[in-house]
């Protein structure tokens, strides 16, 4: 399954790091999955999802936030919103992403 990073500070930050947080409004399959930047693009890296959990509220995001790739709360709100129509989405799941290989 495809992992769609369109946010580059997300996306740099996987890259970077090696793992990252990231919010989805759908429970994304655990496991063996590939990574690309955009919908209908190129694969960058694989990548597995080690965890997957339901948010209770958004203000839940706060934990996560220094392993999001985003530099406050409110960044990644907005970037929520900004992949939503402009909207934070009813059901939230957060998941742990890692880096497994890049594509060369």
């Amino acid at each position: 399954m495809v992992v769609i990073f369109s946010n580059e500070k997300a996306r740099n930050f996987l890259l970077e790091k090696g793992f990252v947080w990231t919010v989805r409004s759908d429970a994304l399959k655990l496991g063996k999955n590939w990574m690309t930047d955009k919908r209908h693009g190129f694969k960058l890296a694989d990548v597995s999802i080690e965890d997957r959990l339901p948010l209770p509220t958004l203000s839940s995001i706060g934990l996560f936030v220094d392993e999001s790739g985003f530099d406050s709360y409110e960044d990644w709100v907005e970037a929520i919103k900004s992949l939503n129509r402009g909207k934070i989405p009813e059901h939230l799941w957060i998941h742990k992403v890692t880096l497994k290989k890049e594509v060369s």
